[in-house]
């Protein structure tokens, strides 16, 4: 089972501005670095370091249940979180 301290999650098209706020602050309380943009397609990327090894699905679950208590509805479905060294998240 790989692991990693960092991860780059890709949110499908649709966040408006004040969602994708709100992910910023989230992200900013609860990973070491972090960075929230919008790609060229217009679906929101989310890379984070945080301060202990996870598993991806470990990762999924902690931003699934980050973006519902944000009260953000979006759907996930495939291989929308993924690992990442430190480096690339850095």
């Amino acid at each position: 089972m790989h692991t990693s301290k960092a991860f780059r999650c890709t949110l499908p098209s649709g966040l408006r501005d004040d969602q994708l706020s709100n992910i910023r602050h989230w992200a900013h309380l609860h990973c070491a670095q972090s960075i929230v943009f919008r790609d060229d397609r217009g679906r929101v990327v989310f890379c984070g370091l945080k301060d202990e090894f996870r598993t991806s699905a470990s990762f999924a679950r902690t931003i699934r249940t980050a973006l519902r208590r944000l009260c953000i509805d979006v759907p996930l479905r495939g291989r929308w979180c993924t690992l990442i060294t430190p480096g690339e998240a850095i």
